[in-house]
């Protein structure tokens, strides 16, 4: 049998310990017994695939395997509305605030206001919303390529950045300055139609509002910036640009303080130097892993 992937560690992990905390704080996680089981089949399901994989290899079985975690990660995020906020029951948002304040002498979301115009805040929205897309067009640029290891390198770590970040959410819940602030901010973030639609559907979309530290936002599209450089260069510097404005966006918007960008950029050096250490200590088996990937190609079921 092919040994587990990183990046199947990595998911099967962060899904057993959501388990494990919805059964230990079940008096306090909202629908325990709804989430158990769904975080039970997800493990099993995952374990499956695994097993398909191995008996009988072939590309569709091999495409679900290399992309299983996007949705995993997905179904986390949502289910963590469930658990952020009420496993512990409190925010650092004053704690955040006053270090801001110490750093900049003034809290960086209101003084940013004196810039706010429906022009760059339509820039900035979309800039922030490009962050579900980035990941996934790498990801698609390394596949349609056959870049299996690369793939599995990027599949390890922004799982891995992904996972931390909902760890820090759960560890550090905060609300972030739209909530805390809003009575300093004068100034409303406004767009046009367009800015207004894509800032009412994200909010719409969000399960809980305890998710700002470490910024996820910023964590996840510098690994994805870091792997673009080295995997795919052209690419690379289309998105450079675009990772600048939605870094920047997260505290022009008000989504962020600035300690939760600095934390954020600090867990993805984190991920990267670990995700690198991986590749080094498994490259007998990541290779094992690129063999394989030949039948994932063949055509077979």
């Amino acid at each position: 049998m092919e040994s587990i992937r990183p990046s199947d560690a990595i998911n099967i992990a962060f899904i057993s310990f959501l388990l494990l905390v919805s059964i230990a704080f079940r008096g306090r996680v909202q629908d325990w017994s709804l989430l158990a089981p769904l975080y039970l089949l997800l493990l099993v399901a995952a374990f499956f695939l695994l097993y398909v994989d191995c008996k009988r290899p072939g590309r569709f079985i091999g495409f679900l395997r290399r992309w299983y975690p996007l949705a995993y990660i997905g179904i986390s995020y949502f289910s963590l509305g469930k658990i952020v906020h009420h496993v512990l029951p409190y925010d650092i948002d004053a704690q955040l605030i006053a270090i801001d304040y110490a750093i900049f002498g003034v809290h960086p979301t209101v003084f940013l206001t004196r810039f706010m115009n429906p022009f760059i805040v339509d820039l900035l929205e979309l800039c922030y919303a490009s962050f579900y897309w980035l990941p996934v067009i790498l990801g698609l640029v390394l596949y349609a390529k056959q870049r299996m290891q690369e793939f599995e390198t990027l599949a390890t770590a922004i799982s891995l950045g992904f996972y931390l970040s909902y760890i820090g959410n759960l560890i550090f819940p905060v609300q972030g300055p739209y909530y805390t602030l809003d009575a300093l901010h004068t100034v409303p973030v406004e767009g046009s139609w367009l800015g207004n639609f894509l800032r009412s559907f994200l909010f719409s979309l969000e399960p809980y509002k305890w998710d700002c530290f470490p910024s996820g936002h910023t964590a996840v599209t510098l690994i994805v910036i870091v792997y673009c450089y080295r995997f795919a260069r052209r690419l690379f510097w289309v998105m450079l640009p675009v990772t600048v404005g939605l870094i920047i966006s997260t505290v022009f918007l008000q989504h962020h303080y600035v300690v939760d960008i600095i934390a954020g950029a600090t867990v993805a050096g984190m991920v990267v130097c670990a995700t690198d250490l991986i590749q080094r200590v498994r490259p007998d088996r990541v290779n094992k892993s690129n063999s394989i990937d030949q039948s994932e190609s063949s055509g077979s079921i």
